[in-house]
């Protein structure tokens, strides 16, 4: 499994956008809240060896507490054994688990007289990154993968110690990406592993009877190949 930390940024980001804040108030409680006036912020990751799940729910107050009888958990697709989420010092639930999900279920579930809420999260699809084996950094490298039709974002990083991190947001799928010298900034005379990843993000709104729930789904490839300079 990976650390988490990537993925909390991300979460953290996406908070930012929906309006989120960190917990600096004192949190409603969940007892207090209607679930028709609650708002759920999730982002589901999932790399080629695990799926990490991330909640966060806001009311009209700020952030909510989830009070006893109150959680939240996920359910991987293929399974009936929920997994509860832990809460972290920001109110971000997570957790995750050994295996690449292809879709999760989200849940709320709440103690009567409350309402209970699930909803399916479908992930972009998984996909297999190839490059040479190893590259210089004087002629272009040539990164391929398998194109899905869906509509997502994408982008592809390249990190090593021997140059400065390379990041391209892509127009579209193309299952193609050129990387030329000039992508390769602050370069040293070094040869080094470079780790080659493709984000694919799939923005989702979802339909349910809290106020709203949206997030983003983010499937993960990855390579490893050696760069000379």
């Amino acid at each position: 499994m990976r650390s988490r930390g990537a993925a909390f940024l991300g979460l953290g980001l996406l908070l930012a956008t929906a309006g989120g804040t960190c917990e600096e108030h004192a949190p409603v409680l969940s007892s207090d809240v209607s679930t028709r006036d609650m708002r759920l912020v999730f982002q589901v990751t999932a790399t080629v060896d695990s799926t990490e799940v991330e909640m966060r729910i806001d009311g009209p107050g700020g952030l909510v507490r989830l009070t006893e009888g109150d959680r939240l958990q996920f359910l991987p697709e293929g399974s009936d054994v929920p997994v509860p989420l832990e809460r972290d010092a920001r109110g971000i639930h997570a957790a995750d688990v050994p295996a690449a999900l292809g879709a999760v279920r989200l849940e709320l579930e709440r103690a009567p007289p409350g309402e209970s809420v699930r909803l399916e999260v479908v992930l972009p699809a998984a996909t297999t990154l190839t490059a040479p084996p190893g590259f210089s950094r004087s002629e272009e490298l040539v990164v391929e993968w398998e194109p899905e039709a869906v509509p997502h974002a994408n982008r592809l990083t390249l990190a090593g110690e021997c140059f400065r991190p390379v990041s391209r947001q892509l127009d579209g799928d193309p299952g193609r990406h050129v990387f030329v010298p000039a992508d390769f900034e602050k370069a040293t005379s070094a040869t080094c592993p470079v780790t080659v990843t493709l984000f694919r993000t799939r923005f989702i709104q979802l339909q349910s009877l809290m106020q709203s729930a949206s997030g983003q789904g983010v499937r993960e490839a990855r390579i490893v190949v050696e760069s000379t300079p």
